[in-house]
């Protein structure tokens, strides 16, 4: 997944964006979005539109509307389609976003969420969904009072009604031990969310960019060697070192610390590993 960094006083103008909306659709955990799409007056249509797109917000004769694909695996309340309603919220409530659709200067276009990493307004967009149904003041409260873990990713995850995957990078970002994840796919390229506390200490780039890289007895490769059905599986755990997942750490650097790999299938889509690093 590409990366779209945005610049910190962007971030939080977005953040603070979605915990306003957040409060304004009632302020409850988990999240109620659909409420807020009729106090906007955004009307919403959701059914199963093949590959499409995951979402797509549209502007027609003055109103805004919003399509939510829905597809077999999926229902109403599913935290991917949470996600992606949240996603479509952050075009509207993002001003440039919003605007640019009803001048017509930007055309309705589809929001693929695994995509949106590829270009500055899904970045957004992925952003403000985020915060919106992960509000901070909450979330923090969660981070703080969890054990550091997978486990704990995934408690909080259920909590707030959102997917592993958009928990872990939350996460890592607001976790104050230094720690990392990483997303495999069978047949795509492995995707990071490094913690800014890891980062400052020098691991920035991932070396493993895909799951065949995995040998026997790693976490990751025993959580995809289980069966691929819906829902989690069970969490694997095994020792590791820094110098295999991280660039520019040598097995002879004194950065090659030992840390823990702990691993988790997540149905069809893939495997999602959290790397927990010692007090460096």
């Amino acid at each position: 997944m590409a990366y779209i960094p945005l610049s910190l006083p962007r971030r939080r103008w977005i953040a603070d964006l979605a915990e306003a909306a957040f409060a304004e659709a009632g302020g409850s955990i988990p999240c109620q979005p659909v409420p807020l799409i009729a106090d906007q007056d955004i009307t919403l249509s959701t059914g199963d539109y093949g590959n499409a797109f995951d979402g797509l917000l549209e502007h027609c004769a003055g109103r805004f509307h919003i399509y939510c694909n829905i597809r077999e695996t999926d229902h109403p309340t599913s935290t991917r389609v949470r996600f992606t309603i949240g996603h479509e919220l952050g075009h509207f409530f993002i001003d440039e976003h919003r605007l640019a659709l009803a001048s017509g200067r930007a055309p309705s276009h589809p929001s693929f969420i695994d995509r949106s990493g590829q270009s500055t307004v899904e970045t957004e967009a992925n952003l403000f969904a985020s915060h919106f149904l992960l509000p901070q003041q909450a979330f923090r409260k969660a981070v703080t009072q969890a054990k550091p873990g997978l486990q704990s990713v995934l408690d909080i995850g259920s909590t707030f009604h959102v997917s592993a995957q958009a928990t872990v990078i939350r996460y890592v970002e607001e976790c104050a031990l230094p720690c990392a994840a990483v997303m495999f796919r069978s047949d795509k390229k492995a995707w990071p969310a490094i913690s800014p506390t890891l980062r400052k200490l020098g691991y920035e780039y991932l070396a493993v960019s895909e799951a065949a890289a995995l040998a026997d007895g790693f976490a990751s490769k025993r959580a995809f060697q289980t069966p691929a059905v819906n829902g989690l599986g069970e969490i694997f755990e095994a020792p590791s070192t820094a110098s295999f997942w991280f660039k520019n750490v040598f097995a002879s650097s004194p950065r090659n610390c030992v840390i823990v790999e702990q691993a988790v299938r997540l149905g069809p889509y893939g495997v999602l590993a959290l790397l927990l690093f010692p007090k460096l």
